[in-house]
């Protein structure tokens, strides 16, 4: 991509995205933190970049990236709109459930705007985890352009919507995103509370239920979702699901509600096969929790 980019943050989607520019030949001419201890630590970890400050914008950049916190972005926008002189640039935020509008101080401005949304988990180990992954694109015909453009050169693969999603299509995007990631890791800390209240100590549990959830994505990818079911919900065992109930009622009447609640989803999964089995396993799964 021949254009050079203004970095705008320095957190963990900043932190990937460095790293990812500068591999797919993206020069990045500055980078703008919140604070100078920030601008430090980044120009510390990223030794290569230019322009790396807590001030403002230098180098007259084409493409600024907003990787700042969802809450931050209209602020920053105002700022670079009173600060930046750039007509024909473009500004993408990457906010899975914001639009362009976000950034109407830039477009008034005279800076083309649009959403760049890696659909990518940014935790602490996986900062450089783009190449791959989905991305959300959105924007002006101009941003739009510039924006399946780097995505592709980052390696991201562009989703496709049936129409342009407006504000209540974006929260059940994000919301589905946030059911298959962070609540996925909220999901995988029940378990570890589970096998630890079997005598498993908390570490060993974490990394047998991280290599078990990563065996059911597999599945997931491979075959499915018809094809990842499994357990004993999806082999008709209304004894065994009755016994996790029952004990989870001890242990934790909140991973019993979570558990019969997704088992409840399991079963419509399963397939509409009538039998004593699935009849028994419904009547447990509908039986709201003892208070």
């Amino acid at each position: 991509m021949s254009c050079t980019v203004a970095l705008i943050g320095t957190g963990r989607l900043a932190s990937a995205l460095a790293p990812a520019l500068n591999e797919a030949g993206v020069q990045v001419v500055a980078v703008v933190a919140r604070t100078e201890a920030s601008a430090r630590r980044f120009r510390l970890r990223f030794p290569w970049l230019q322009g790396v400050t807590a001030t403002s914008v230098a180098g007259n950049p084409d493409l600024f990236l907003l990787a700042v916190p969802d809450r931050e972005i209209r602020p920053t926008a105002r700022e670079l709109a009173d600060i930046v002189h750039s007509p024909g640039a473009v500004a993408l935020h990457h906010a899975g459930g914001l639009g362009p509008e976000a950034l109407e101080p830039l477009q008034s401005a005279g800076i083309a705007t649009g959403v760049l949304h890696p659909l990518q988990v940014m935790g602490v180990a996986g900062h450089q985890v783009l190449r791959g992954s989905y991305a959300r694109v959105e924007g002006r015909a101009r941003a739009r352009r510039v924006a399946e453009t780097l995505a592709a050169d980052l390696g991201l693969k562009v989703l496709k919507f049936r129409r342009r999603p407006d504000s209540q299509a974006l929260a059940a995007y994000h919301a589905g995103a946030a059911l298959a990631s962070n609540d996925l890791v909220a999901l995988i800390s029940l378990g570890v509370d589970l096998l630890a209240a079997s005598g498993i100590g908390r570490g060993q549990a974490l990394d047998a239920l991280a290599v078990l959830a990563e065996g059911a994505i597999k599945n997931l990818r491979d075959g499915g979702v018809q094809g990842a079911l499994t357990g004993p919900v999806a082999r008709g065992d209304s004894e065994t699901v009755s016994a996790h109930l029952e004990r989870l009622e001890q242990i934790s009447p909140e991973a019993r509600e979570i558990h019969r609640l997704l088992s409840r989803r399991i079963l419509e999964l399963s397939g509409p096969e009538e039998g004593s089995c699935r009849s028994g396993l419904q009547r447990i799964l509908d039986r709201p929790p003892v208070r």
